[in-house]
């Protein structure tokens, strides 16, 4: 469960910085 808890934050933080970029909450 490392692997996809890793992987489930790196796509988190990936989309949150997404988020900033685009100037969304």
């Amino acid at each position: 469960m490392g692997m996809s808890s890793r992987k489930l934050r790196l796509t988190f933080c990936e989309e949150a910085e997404a988020s900033l970029h685009r100037g969304n909450p």
